[in-house]
């Protein structure tokens, strides 16, 4: 029953996240929509990169139906035990490709919100840490160049990436706690001219 839960949630997590900003059009709720983006990757950099349904529902699914240790390669990271539990068998070799499609799409609608914002300035350091994140995630799992020395630095960028990813949820929180609502913009526009 919890799986089936989760896959429901799995399936339509994304596109509502794509529909939201076209349907809400509030400086506010933008802003909010970019710390949650900001808030799901920095959950991502606690499990290696991995979406945390999937993670939970892996761990659920092995605790459930078998006694052996749970098994985390790479293999398994692209393995949707939630979304199986919920879609018929002939759709599961197209889970992965669901879960590309909406998240480029995804992407897309973020952009489109930090263009309706003009957030340029605030957002450009944290996306590029998190492009270089989620390539040393890319090398190190999918591209199968493993060393002990390569994981080494990937585990010391995971956590300067942790603590980018706080700084900036900080700031954009407290940017509409205590002062208007556009004063991230206002203030980079003040304080960098074009």
């Amino acid at each position: 029953m919890i799986l089936e839960i989760l896959g429901i949630i799995h399936i339509i997590h994304c596109p509502i996240l794509i529909i939201f900003p076209f349907i809400v059009i509030n400086q506010k709720y933008d802003i909010f929509y970019i710390i949650y983006f900001f808030s799901i990757c920095f959950s991502y950099t606690f499990i290696n990169g991995e979406c945390p349904i999937s993670y939970i529902s892996r761990i659920i699914k092995n605790k459930k139906f078998s006694r052996e240790s749970i098994d985390f390669s790479i293999e398994n990271k692209f393995h949707f035990p939630e979304m199986e539990s919920v879609l018929p068998i002939y759709l599961y070799p197209y889970i992965n490709t669901y879960f590309i499609i909406t998240t480029k799409i995804y992407f897309f609608t973020l952009c489109l919100v930090i263009h309706r914002n003009d957030l340029y300035n605030v957002i450009v350091f944290p996306f590029s840490v998190l492009f270089f994140y989620f390539l040393f995630f890319y090398l190190l799992y999918v591209g199968r160049h493993v060393t002990f020395r390569f994981l080494k630095y990937f585990k010391l960028y995971q956590q300067f990436t942790k603590v980018i990813l706080m700084l900036t949820i900080y700031f954009l929180l407290e940017s509409q706690r205590f002062m208007p609502l556009n004063f991230v913009a206002r203030q980079l526009r003040n304080v960098c001219p074009n």
